[in-house]
């Protein structure tokens, strides 16, 4: 089931859930993303392709449900977090990219009324004014060619050429030199300093460097000892505050801390490397080569249990991430 609400005036769109059967397949789930997308095409009147992400409400996943998408979910799950950590800093590109825009507008407004009043005469001004107006795509030309401006830059000859007859030319204003060099420098320099100013994203690690630690052997390591991993070490009762300020020694940027840097208070706790580098598997759910606050609890707390002689899981099931108490 699809449902969408559009708000015209604020280009808003508030999409429903899709809700399918405990036993569902791709092959049904592609038809119905599908159908979805065609119908928010009907309705969202943009030339972009949106982005909707796909999910699962099931608190508690039914026996053998979803297993046929369960990677497909994980990578819409993770493209949504990373998505809406990026909302501040996208917005406030999709701002600058907006100044530019209409700075480079008008700019080219103020060539072509400058250029046009440049071109008037003293006498005959309506006829002058005519011939100016019935020319206005060689204007336009002669413009882009003195200025060296892409075409895309202009507006609409016919439409322009409509707005011009409501006004007589030789009463626009002359070109001022200095505010076209100031908008230039806005545009060469101002804005790309603004634009360096905002935070630039943790630098992508290659595959293999992802794990610190390395691990040969990918397959599941456990701790050689016959103990269980204690009731006191379950996720419910791991409190986020005690690792908090070891995280922040270690001066997270943007929320994140590499493995190269964790490494060093990993390899203190005696644990041998094959261990080490199962626990950041369990632990790095988005496979970055980062930890954010949560992945680093999780670190931190199987490794704890591991030096008490826990068995360390196969899985981290996604309900039972570090709480805040």
């Amino acid at each position: 089931m699809f449902s969408s609400q559009h708000f015209v005036g604020r280009r808003q769109i508030a999409i429903g859930p899709c809700h399918l059967r405990p036993k569902s397949y791709f092959p049904t789930f592609s038809p119905s993303y599908g159908a979805m997308m065609w119908s928010l095409s009907k309705v969202v009147q943009t030339p972009e392709v949106m982005r909707v992400y796909l999910g699962s409400f099931w608190v508690e996943k039914p026996p053998n449900s979803f297993d046929d998408m369960r990677e497909l979910l994980e990578v819409e799950h993770r493209d949504l977090l990373k998505d809406l950590k990026g909302l501040p800093k996208n917005a406030a590109i999709k701002k600058i990219n907006e100044v530019v825009k209409r700075a480079r507008l008008a700019k080219v407004h103020a060539l072509i009324v400058g250029h046009l009043k440049k071109e008037m005469t003293m006498f005959l001004k309506d006829k002058k004014q005519g011939q100016l107006i019935a020319e206005l795509d060689l204007e336009f030309l002669k413009i882009q060619k003195r200025y060296h401006l892409p075409p895309g830059d202009f507006p609409d000859v016919e439409k322009f050429r409509e707005i011009l007859k409501l006004y007589k030319i030789d009463e626009f204003n002359s070109l001022d030199e200095d505010l076209i060099k100031q908008a230039d420098e806005a545009l060469a320099n101002d804005l790309p300093k603004l634009m360096a100013t905002f935070p630039q994203d943790n630098p992508v690690i290659d595959v293999s460097q992802r794990n610190p630690f390395n691990s040969r052997n990918p397959s599941f390591v456990k701790v050689p000892t016959n103990a269980e991993l204690r009731r006191s070490y379950g996720f419910a009762v791991v409190d986020k505050l005690t690792y908090e300020p070891a995280f922040k020694k270690l001066t997270p940027f943007l929320g994140k801390v590499a493995g190269a840097v964790v490494r060093p208070l990993l390899v203190n706790t005696g644990l041998s490397n094959d261990v080490l580098a199962e626990i950041w598997r369990l632990s790095d759910q988005d496979s970055d080569g980062y930890l954010d606050i949560d992945e680093f609890c999780s670190v931190m707390h199987l490794a704890e249990a591991a030096q008490s002689g826990g068995q360390l899981p196969e899985t981290l099931e996604r309900m039972v991430l570090p709480i805040n108490i």
